[in-house]
């Protein structure tokens, strides 16, 4: 557990993040473990197949995420404040709040798939694939989430090294699985959605043996946990908005992946490759915007208000010093990251110049997720929201429709995507300078900031 109320600001949040980016870096192997091993030994419709689920099964993982960033608000605040008792209370109740939904999810989604496909219009020659593989993925999708959930609460009392070390445990077992079901015994594209669930399970189990044999401020007991009304009505209240931010996203990826569905297979093959080499390339972003989340919400806990904006500040230079990094290795050597999954010139080709087209904005991204995450560490969830509803549906979706049919052209829908970046960070500076997100907190500060 690590307290953020006190110390050097720079050196307490770099040390947060690392282990963060290091256990997302592991989290996001799995899919592209499997999408480089599936196009290798199993080829382009295979991996088109993967690609048509990743959009979908983001917006499940994106729900599970939301709500794990909800907890991550209320825990935070409750730690900083030292309300010991309560962030007991808040582990069992959002364990009892995602085991539930993740078991309807799980039967939802095998019933649905092939709906959800042929809306998107998905190939024919990918079809059946996309189905087997999202169907397997879904049916143990509960187990994902207890494993994120025990990470989400873990980095909320300030632990960012253990879920490093979950998440690189199940990854290392992942890639084993992957190697062995696919490489070796070519059972088909399911076998790396098993991996992945059974890789998840068998980490899962390991986390709750290892934190109730550890001194911790929460244990994990199925038999005696306890769903408190009022703790229940915090993360849902945090937890929600965020969960619909990132369904929000998730549904606008299912959007332009129908879009892209018209432009053929090696189209989704090469947007599937680039969005995946684009979450390694925003993998700092996204933790920093993690690490202010926590940071924050401790702060506010703590009433040590006089933080905040020096630990923002200082986000702020570290993130922008890592999404200009990205954007350089990206514009020069984007061919031959795509190029690692598959041979493909159309392929290559679509991915390379997605990247291009997107890199270039990765600052811009930038300080739009990093406001973000503080604004959730204060509790200005909705405010989010809304902004993520007005770069999103307002400006990305019927820009990337608009263009993507008066140009018919694919790079229209490239072009879509950071336009709404820019608009996105114009409304979170605005809001964040209006001020209108104090008190927002779980725990009543009666100050300003």
């Amino acid at each position: 557990m690590k307290d953020l109320t006190h110390g050097n600001i720079w050196r307490q949040i770099l040390l947060f993040t690392l282990p963060l980016i290091g256990a997302n870096l592991m989290m996001l192997s799995y899919q592209l473990v499997d999408s480089i091993i599936v196009g290798t030994f199993l080829g382009k419709h295979a991996l088109a197949a993967v690609s048509q689920s990743y959009p979908v099964l983001f917006g499940v993982i994106a729900l599970m995420i939301g709500l794990g960033s909800g907890t991550i608000v209320v825990i935070s605040q409750y730690f900083g404040a030292k309300q010991y008792d309560k962030v007991q209370l808040t582990s069992d109740t959002i364990h009892i709040i995602l085991i539930i939904i993740g078991f309807a999810i799980g039967i939802l989604g095998f019933f649905i798939s092939r709906w959800i496909f042929t809306y998107m219009g998905t190939p024919d020659d990918v079809m059946d694939d996309a189905v087997t593989y999202m169907s397997i993925y879904l049916g143990g999708i509960v187990f994902s989430f207890g494993f994120y959930t025990i990470s989400s609460l873990l980095r909320g009392v300030g632990d960012s090294v253990t879920p490093l070390h979950l998440f690189t445990a199940s990854s290392v077992l992942n890639i084993f699985l992957d190697i062995v079901l696919i490489a070796i015994f070519r059972f088909g594209v399911g076998a790396a959605a098993f991996s992945t669930i059974v890789s998840q399970a068998i980490v899962y189990f390991i986390a709750i043996e290892y934190i109730n044999r550890k001194k911790s401020t929460f244990k994990i007991n199925f038999l005696k946990m306890k769903l408190n009304r009022a703790i229940c009505i915090h993360c849902l209240k945090y937890g929600l908005p965020n969960g619909l931010q990132q369904f929000l996203v998730a549904l606008g990826g299912i959007v332009l992946m129908s879009l892209v569905s018209g432009f053929g297979t090696e189209a989704i093959a090469g947007y599937g490759a680039a969005i995946r080499i684009e979450s390694i390339a925003l993998l700092p972003v996204m933790n920093f915007s993690s690490a202010i989340a926590v940071f924050t919400g401790q702060n506010i806990g703590a009433m040590m208000t006089e933080r905040l904006k020096k630990g923002l500040s200082i986000t702020l230079i570290y993130t922008l010093g890592c999404a200009l990094a990205s954007t350089v290795l990206l514009q020069i050597f984007s061919v031959d990251f795509i190029g690692l999954f598959g041979k493909d010139p159309l392929l290559i080709e679509n991915g390379a110049i997605y990247l291009k087209i997107l890199s270039a904005f990765y600052p811009v991204y930038a300080v739009m997720f990093i406001l973000s995450g503080y604004m959730k560490g204060s509790g200005a969830v909705r405010a989010t929201v809304a902004i993520t509803i007005i770069s999103l549906w307002l400006t990305e979706i019927p820009l990337a429709i608009t263009l993507c049919k008066t140009t018919g052209l694919i790079e229209g829908i490239w072009w879509a995507i950071p336009a709404s970046w820019v608009i996105g960070c114009i409304c979170m500076t605005a809001y964040y300078y209006s001020g209108r997100w104090h008190n927002k907190s779980v725990i009543h500060i009666d100050s300003t900031f």
